[in-house]
């Protein structure tokens, strides 16, 4: 019995990594016939997000070319998810002080637009930051933050 449970896991580990694989193949290739920028930064970002658990710094690089692209046409609150996303990677890798200077970016951004979801989604970010170091009051201080900011979003 075990070993029929080992075999079921390691053959839904290949599938899913085959799947994914393919995924990301045909991203990179929406990324390469991307007619205009707007085609180019969802496709960047949606591969960003395609490689989240697998390869963080390849998110890294190619959110940091939405970031560019975004700059580049004046898409100021995208300059600020590609930048949180930037944040998380670096958070998930265990650079906290690289991710808290990104994601601090990404809220300046957010905050000059008062976009109240983003900062939210931000502060969110900061927090669990500040969680994944064991400082608790810091990340209360920014959950904080988030819960009053979507609730100001409910209402």
């Amino acid at each position: 019995m075990k070993k029929a449970a080992i075999l079921i896991l390691l053959l839904f580990a290949i599938f899913t990594a085959a799947a994914q694989k393919k995924q990301i193949d045909t991203l990179r290739l929406a990324l390469s016939k991307a007619k205009t920028d707007t085609m180019r930064f969802e496709a960047l970002r949606i591969l960003s997000r395609a490689y989240y658990i697998s390869n963080l710094d390849s998110l890294i690089i190619f959110e940091q070319q939405g970031y560019s692209l975004a700059k580049k046409n004046n898409w100021i609150a995208n300059q600020a998810k590609c930048l949180n996303g930037v944040g998380n990677a670096y958070s998930n890798l265990g650079d906290y002080v690289k991710a808290t200077l990104f994601h601090l970016k990404a809220l300046r951004i957010s905050e000059g637009l008062n976009d109240i979801f983003g900062m939210s989604t931000i502060n969110n970010n900061i927090g669990s930051t500040y969680i994944q170091q064991d400082d608790y009051k810091k990340a209360l201080t920014y959950l904080r933050l988030a819960q009053i900011q979507l609730n100001t979003l409910a209402s």
